[in-house]
């Protein structure tokens, strides 16, 4: 049987946590913030999977992101490769 693994966070962190949700960010970094949430409530991260559509090991990787370092690792990490040349409007020309 698998053992489950929750989120421990201090009363300040959710606030934070719940703060930063309110501040304007990219799409996975609010889902990265509501699915920490969510296990700091206590559900499964079964159950994160099913509610954010999102894959195990990407809840995992959260999980692990969070434990090393908190509040400083939940921001996207820099992109690899070289940066785009021309604009999106102008790609579609």
């Amino acid at each position: 049987m698998r053992q489950h693994r929750f989120i421990k966070a201090s009363e300040e962190e959710v606030k934070l946590l719940k703060a930063q949700l309110k501040q304007p960010m990219s799409r996975q970094e609010s889902v990265r913030i509501e699915g920490l949430l969510l296990s700091i409530k206590g559900y499964t991260m079964e159950q994160i999977v099913d509610i954010l559509e999102v894959n195990r090991d990407t809840v995992s990787r959260w999980f692990n992101r969070w434990d090393k370092g908190k509040m400083d690792n939940l921001a996207n990490l820099p992109k690899s490769g070289r940066r785009r040349i021309y604009l999106a409007e102008e790609e579609k020309k």
